[in-house]
């Protein structure tokens, strides 16, 4: 049979060093989203596209109450960002547009009273 390709066994061989060559490089190559504290809590969950980034962000304290979120597009954030206290109290809300501050940067304390408002434009406080 001439021109015909005989899969032989230099060939088996070689196949399925690639394949787990390949399966070893993925297996590795991958980034942790989501983190743990000791103590099995959930540090942080989001997702990586591309290697940035991307999406719905969470970070947690150790008793699992959440410390801040927000978005990111491509790797930097946009939109709404909240941070909180452990104790679940909010500490702060402002937003971003392509990474940098724009629009009130506003603060709680404990109580849940407004003690301080900012403005921002491209991260420069507006007076």
């Amino acid at each position: 049979m001439g021109g015909v390709f005989k899969y032989n066994s230099n060939h088996k061989m070689l196949t399925a060093f690639a394949i787990i060559a390949w399966a070893i490089f993925h297996f590795f190559s991958r980034e942790s989203n989501n983190q743990q504290y000791d103590n099995g809590q959930v540090k942080q969950q989001g997702a990586r596209v591309n290697a940035k980034n991307h999406g719905l962000w969470v970070w947690y304290y150790p008793n699992g109450k959440k410390k801040m979120e927000g978005h990111f597009e491509n790797g930097k954030r946009v939109g709404l960002w909240i941070t909180w206290d452990n104790a679940g109290n909010k500490k702060s809300e402002c937003t971003y547009e392509n990474d940098k501050l724009n629009g009130y940067y506003l603060e709680w304390n404990a109580e849940g009273e407004l003690i301080s408002k900012k403005r921002f434009k491209n991260d420069k406080l507006i007076k």
